[in-house]
C-alpha cells in the first residue's frame, strides 16, 4: 500500500474548534461532514474507513485532506465556487416577477378566469 500523500495533522486549537462546532450543531451538513473527515484523518484512520463512517466517497475524503494540507482549515471546510449557467433573468424582470408573486390576486368575479396572468412579458 502506498504512503498517504496528504497526512492531516490538526493543531490542538483547530481540533478543539472542530469539536466545539460539531457539538454545537450550528454547521451545515457538508461542513460537519468535512469536520468529521478531518478529525478522523487526524486520528490516523484509513480513508476507506473514514468514507464508510461519514457516508461519503473515498474521493471526498481525499479531497478534504488535500485541501487541508494545501490551504489550511478554512480551505478544507468552505465551499468552493461551483460552475453554473448564465443568469437567465435580468434584474428588472426578476423584480417584476417578485412583485407579481407577492401581490394580491384579483378576485375571480372582477378579473375573470385566467386574467390574472400577464399577457405581455416584455416588461
Amino acid at each position: 500500500m502506498p504512503a498517504k500523500k496528504y497526512v492531516v495533522k490538526l493543531k490542538a486549537a483547530e481540533r478543539g474548534q472542530l469539536l466545539r462546532r460539531l457539538r454545537g450543531g450550528e454547521w451545515q451538513v457538508r461542513k460537519a461532514t468535512r469536520a468529521q473527515i478531518l478529525l478522523s484523518a487526524d486520528e490516523g484512520r484509513r480513508q476507506e474507513d473514514i468514507a464508510g463512517g461519514v457516508h461519503c466517497s473515498r474521493g471526498t475524503v481525499q479531497r478534504v485532506c488535500q485541501r487541508y494540507c494545501e490551504g489550511g482549515l478554512a480551505a478544507a471546510l468552505e465551499e468552493r465556487p461551483r460552475p453554473g449557467g448564465q443568469v437567465k433573468l435580468t434584474p428588472r424582470i426578476e423584480a417584476h416577477l417578485v412583485a407579481l408573486a407577492c401581490s394580491h390576486a384579483p378576485t375571480a368575479a372582477r378579473a375573470g378566469p385566467c386574467s390574472c396572468w400577464p399577457t405581455d412579458w416584455s416588461v
